[in-house]
């Protein structure tokens, strides 16, 4: 199964760079919050640990990131799609 997972996840590796490409920093590092599990992302120890701005800014990420269908939010927030989720974590917290 990891196999192919990984197959999955080196085929999209371009769009997946591509989807990064077309972030801001802060909206990838809002992804860098949630790709390491955080929560609470309006409180001021994640706000300034991801340099993530003020809570209104943390507002119009996860509109931005939900309208891209880069997140979901159905109680808790999630990547939308969990191979983008795993490259990301891959490539991101491997660096960061």
């Amino acid at each position: 199964m990891d196999e192919s997972i990984n197959e999955l996840i080196e085929q999209n590796s371009i769009l997946y760079q591509q989807i990064v490409n077309s972030l801001s920093n802060t909206q990838i590092n809002f992804l860098k919050a949630l790709s390491k599990g955080a929560t609470g992302f309006n409180s001021s120890e994640v706000m300034r640990k991801y340099a993530l701005g003020t809570s209104g800014n943390v507002t119009k990420i996860k509109k931005t990131l939900l309208n891209k269908e880069i997140i979901d939010i159905n109680g808790n927030i999630s990547f939308l799609d969990p191979a983008f989720r795993l490259w990301f974590k891959k490539v991101f917290n491997s660096t960061s």
